[in-house]
């Protein structure tokens, strides 16, 4: 049977460490809020409560039963454990279930020993989307691990419980030293399943990024080997899909190790699990293709992207994208190209600015072919080599900026072309009023030309008429009588001719 904390609501006194657990949580109970719950406690109670440690039940001097609900040791008359007055609260708030798994498994771990399976809790380390974590220590053993631990409020889908139990099967196949081992997975008591894997107390990338922002070449360092890792995690089949720096831990020399492959899929297998908006990864460093096309059309530049995005934020303290809420992310990261790495960073060279937009490219044939080629390019930057990728020329940005908006790219042609055929005109109209302007000066200068030759053809004729008619005087001068005798001789013999005729 389980240990556990206890409540007794009849009693009036509180220990330090209730009153401890009182003023960390402020906890109310309102019968708006919780149902069941405030029934239990109803008004006749005193607003304070004991909690004891049943290791010790005589500790108060009070005798103990078995609770009402579970069968775990209880104070004598009404008494809950704490665990069923909180489950029994969940049951009837589905609203304000997280906050109460929150607060049920905070207290499960302070105040006295718990053990999940063969494991003793020792401390809450960490928080998933579907599980708790903790370090632990295996029972008879000094070996300190993590365990995970599926929330309650997933216990009743089966689809979460399929999920969770994914994780430590897919992740049991891969052996790569910047991969997060899972050591089993077994079930507790009540069926709920957990597993163990290796410890990494160097905390997450997240909680490392402020000290790492001034530090590139170590940023670079870590991610060249994520990317490693996820090269060999894709060679063996496995997509991980939820790949952030709050998944990438830090052993105790500061190694990167990948966890949390929770949403991990089978490159070869299509999932059949349904997709939603806490279940297919988290906004500003997902693909878009993963935001909005289906699960099986993923491919491994999914997780390039996701790469690209966490290196990023690495340098510059800030994700790729950012929006009011998950959906203004994702909607960003769809809409826009990526903001170039040195308008935020101007302290950073070219070349880091190339790898992390060809790693955040829209769309995932424009990214690097493959984790290792990422890998490959990042390790040439660290040891001062020129990098493989290049820049896309203008003409292929252009492309592939009209394939993502072909209505707006097919107006924006549509404008351009008939902006085209207007100039074309309007040079064709300027092209035919200037041949219209030269045959006019031709025709011009042709009629000049002509009227210049007929008034010199009519001078010619004007100065042989004169000629002509000199030549005529001259005749009849000429034809006419040298003396008087001779005229006056003419004159006898005209009148001759004509008295003869007579």
């Amino acid at each position: 049977m389980r240990k556990g904390l206890m409540v007794f609501p009849q009693d009036l006194e509180m220990d330090t460490e209730s009153e401890r657990f009182a003023d960390r949580f402020n906890v109310t109970f309102r019968p708006s809020s919780c149902g069941r719950f405030a029934q239990l406690l109803r008004p006749s109670w005193q607003p304070r409560v004991q909690v004891s440690d049943v290791s010790n039940p005589g500790t108060n001097g009070c005798d103990v039963v078995p609770c009402e609900s579970c069968g775990s040791p209880a104070r004598v008359g009404r008494g809950y454990c704490l665990s069923c007055v909180l489950q029994q609260g969940l049951e009837y708030d589905g609203e304000n279930a997280q906050h109460w798994d929150d607060v049920l498994e905070e207290v499960k771990v302070r105040g006295s020993e718990w053990r999940i399976g063969n494991y003793q809790i020792l401390q809450q380390i960490g928080r998933g989307g579907m599980g708790m974590i903790y370090r632990a220590r295996r029972r008879n053993s000094q070996h300190i691990v993590a365990l995970k631990h599926i929330l309650s409020v997933h216990a009743d889908s089966r689809e979460a419980l399929a999920r969770f139990r994914c994780e430590p099967v897919i992740v049991s196949s891969l052996r790569h030293p910047n991969i997060l081992p899972i050591y089993e997975l077994r079930e507790t008591e009540d069926g709920l399943p957990f597993f163990t894997m290796k410890h990494a107390p160097g905390g997450t990338l997240l909680e490392a990024a402020q000290s790492l922002r001034h530090d590139p070449r170590r940023s670079v360092r870590l991610i060249a080997k994520v990317s490693r890792a996820m090269e060999y995690a894709h060679g063996e089949g496995v997509l991980h899909r939820d790949l952030k720096p709050g998944n990438i831990l830090l052993d105790e020399h500061g190694e990167p190790l990948v966890s949390d492959f929770g949403l991990a899929k089978s490159l070869e297998t299509p999932t059949d699990l349904t997709r939603t908006l806490t279940s297919f990864g988290t906004p500003g460093f997902i693909a878009p293709e993963q935001a909005h096309g289906p699960a099986k059309d993923l491919s491994s530049a999914a997780d390039i992207y996701s790469i690209g995005a966490m290196l990023f934020y690495l340098l510059t303290g800030r994700p790729p994208f950012l929006g009011e809420n998950a959906l203004a992310v994702i909607k960003e990261a769809a809409d826009k190209p990526s903001p170039k790495l040195r308008t935020v960073a101007p302290e950073l060279d070219r070349d880091l600015e190339i790898i992390c937009a060809k790693c955040l490219e829209r769309e995932p044939e424009a990214r690097y072919f493959s984790a290792g080629d990422l890998a490959e390019d990042l390790e040439r930057w660290l040891e001062g080599r020129a990098i493989v990728a290049r820049r896309l020329a203008a003409s292929v940005r252009v492309w592939r900026w009209s394939k993502r908006n072909p209505k707006f790219a097919g107006a924006l042609a549509a404008s351009v072309v008939l902006a085209v055929l207007n100039l074309l005109a309007i040079f064709a109209i300027s092209h035919l009023l200037s041949i219209v302007g030269h045959a006019r000066f031709a025709y011009h200068t042709v009629a000049c030309v002509r009227f210049q030759d007929l008034r010199e053809l009519t001078a010619t004729l004007n100065s042989v008429t004169e000629a002509m008619t000199l030549d005529a005087a001259d005749a009849k001068i000429d034809a006419a009588p040298g003396s008087a005798e001779e005229v006056e001789a003419d004159a006898r013999t005209s009148a001759t001719r004509q008295e003869t005729q007579l």
